[in-house]
């Protein structure tokens, strides 16, 4: 099947009520904004398709050997599988050889640092604070209080096969950390400014600047190569250029937020966001940006695009393009590269290697270059490490995602070969791949034939930019189709534009599951003890004997030790021991008697979660009518009865 084999699951439950309620939600968030307009029905239908069931969604591809074939392999102490770097592969490799790599990394003191407290509640408050004060001195930029529970990333490695003694790539995902989402604002404010001179930003731009650059006779191409580019970037340096080139640059209008607060969140981000190890030991990196930050390409791009407009005033090659870490050149001599690539060193402190052509053929990026005299000659380039493994044909997901697995391959191939010849080896080859992954010959044939057309005859209708998109999540099953279609009717029926000139478009996606999330889990570390857990839905049921039951449903953001905590103190749990038993509500009773219910991550979502189980288990601790007021349906409902 493959590292990326798509198989159903079942939703667990409420799930497609919760998704149609996010929908509602973002719906009358419109129509608050006076962009759209709904009619009386739009609730109604909505409850009544939240009830149906269609189809099935037990898995015709995965069978149950495969679990347990698949569990018994992933709980095997002494082993550990990753993903090889790179390329669509599994990597079994002993746990102790992991462990020990991993180690070898994190020793490099220059970069990393362990820590033994967990900073998380400080750094969040540090935050916080700066937020605000961005917020009070500026208007055109809002940073949202952080509010929940977060905790240190954590740190894994990919194996890369392709290099001699199979070292590890780092990668430390900030996913659950009090820095990620405000990285992300930070990445959005700041990419504006980013010098991009010579970076790309795809392939496609690579490929238009070989197609117009003028011919260069005895000429020599050449690809550089910064060695461990994120791992060391100067970070305090790097934010030095990006404080001077938002601040201090003739060509970009500064931005208003004070600049030492900006620096601040910054340094935050980047240098103090902690995270553990596989072994459960807890760091801090100091220096270099992690992979997995999503300030890591911003940093590169920052450090980069400033050290190469340096390097490059008194001498341009004339051909020169960066992609973040890989650069391709065309020069005069070797000597010419030599020299550049000593420039690039001293004004950077960063290492650089070189790959000159072999017979005149340069790989770079996912194209196969050959100069020529009247320009370049490209074809797709295949790397050594590629296991010809894609999107398993068979996969339990929506055709379309099938088919646009296919089309990429075709784009691809009519993009990057510039003769027909590579085109139509490229095409024998992909046919090949898809067939081998489990795709009818039939259909690739048919997608390839409807793509040279469309490039034959290219359509001249443009898309429509003034598209209103709403976003809902399905979960694939046997009548997946059918869920689509009549979704789709409800909001065509029901949800109308203001603006005629608008249209609405339902994006309708799915997060089903692979064959991957069985064997690979990249954090190590065991999982939380129920009380632990954070973005819970909970119940309790009263501890004393003979009472009912008598039951409370309640949500938390935080830990759940810490929301019982606040139980103690005062709310409808408290209520119910002291006025019905006459008894003082203990800890014991609350830790004995409570349960979690589900799970949610999504702030949003879990709010309307907990009033789906307050809904279907009505809990007799809780206000029912006002717990339900949160659900989008029902304040329609209300807003329609009071007028």
């Amino acid at each position: 099947m493959g590292l990326n084999c798509h198989f159903m699951t079942k939703p667990r439950k409420h799930r497609k009520r919760l998704e149609l309620e996010a929908l509602l939600d973002s719906i009358q968030n419109l129509e608050k904004d006076g962009k759209v307009e709904t009619s009386n029905e739009l609730q109604a239908s909505i409850i009544a398709e939240a009830s149906k069931q269609r189809g099935h969604y037990q898995s015709r591809q995965l069978e149950k050997r495969h679990r347990e074939a698949a569990k018994q392999l992933r709980s095997k102490e002494e082993i550990i599988i990753r993903r090889a770097d790179k390329t669509a592969a599994f990597v079994i490799m002993a746990k102790e050889e992991y462990l020990s790599k991993m180690d070898t990394i994190l020793s490099d003191t220059s970069k990393f640092k362990k820590i033994r407290r967990n900073p998380t509640e400080d750094i969040k408050k540090k935050i916080n604070a700066t937020c605000r004060a961005i917020n009070i001195a500026t208007k055109s930029t809002r940073f949202p209080k952080l509010t929940g529970e977060f905790s240190p990333g954590y740190a894994y490695g990919n194996v890369k096969t392709h290099k001699t003694g199979n070292p590890l790539r780092p990668i430390i995902s900030q996913i659950p950390t009090a820095t990620y989402t405000v990285a992300k604002k930070l990445n959005e404010i700041l990419a504006p400014f980013t010098p991009m001179s010579h970076a790309l930003t795809s392939t496609n731009d690579f490929l238009e600047i070989l197609r117009t650059a003028p011919p260069a006779e005895n000429h020599i191409i050449a690809s550089l190569d910064v060695e461990s580019l994120f791992t060391n970037v100067p970070v305090n340096r790097t934010i030095q250029i990006i404080m001077d080139r938002v601040y201090r640059c003739e060509e970009t209008e500064p931005l208003d937020i004070p600049e030492e607060d900006l620096r601040t969140l910054l340094e935050i981000c980047t240098k103090e966001a902690p995270f553990t190890c596989p072994r459960g030991d807890m760091y801090c990196q100091v220096d270099g940006v992690a992979m997995g930050s999503p300030l890591g390409v911003l940093f590169a791009n920052f450090f980069m695009g400033t050290i190469e407009s340096m390097a490059l005033k008194d001498q341009q090659p004339s051909i020169y393009a960066r992609y973040v870490d890989d650069i391709f050149i065309r020069v005069k001599n070797i000597d010419e590269l030599q020299k550049l690539k000593q420039q690039l060193s001293n004004i950077s402190g960063l290492n650089f290697t070189f790959e000159e052509s072999q017979e005149g053929r340069l790989p770079f990026l996912d194209v196969l270059v050959s100069p020529q005299d009247s320009g370049f000659n490209t074809s797709v380039y295949i790397k050594p490490t590629n296991t010809g493994l894609c999107l398993n044909g068979n996969s339990e997901c929506p055709q379309r995602y099938r088919r646009s697995t296919i089309n990429a391959y075709i784009r691809r191939a009519i993009s990057h070969s510039s003769t027909w010849k590579n085109l139509h080896n490229e095409l024998e080859r992909i046919t090949q791949v898809l067939v081998n992954n489990g795709y009818p010959n039939s259909e690739v044939t048919q997608a390839i034939n409807c793509a040279l057309e469309k490039w034959y005859n290219p359509a001249t209708t443009s898309a429509n930019q003034n598209n209103i998109n709403l976003y809902y999540r399905n979960y694939m099953s046997t009548e997946y189709k059918t869920d689509e279609r009549v979704i789709k009717d409800i909001i065509h029926k029901n949800v109308k534009p203001t603006n005629a000139d608008q249209t609405i478009s339902l994006i309708i996606y799915y997060k089903t599951s692979k064959t991957a999330n069985l064997l690979i889990k990249n954090r190590q570390t065991p999982p939380p003890a129920p009380l632990q857990e954070d973005h819970v839905i909970y119940e309790h049921t009263c501890a004393i004997e003979d009472c009912g039951p008598h039951t409370y449903i309640g949500m938390t953001r935080t830990k759940l030790t810490r929301r019982l905590t606040c139980h103690l103190q005062n709310g409808a749990i408290k209520n119910h021991y002291t006025v019905k038993h006459k008894e003082t509500l203990a800890r014991s009773h609350l830790e004995d008697s409570t349960k979690i219910l589900d799970k949610e991550t999504d702030p949003r979502r879990l709010l309307f979660l907990e009033a789906l189980y307050i809904e279907d288990l009505g809990p007799t601790m809780n206000t029912q009518a006002q717990d339900l007021q949160i659900l989008p349906t029902q304040k329609r409902s209300n807003r329609k009865n009071n007028t």
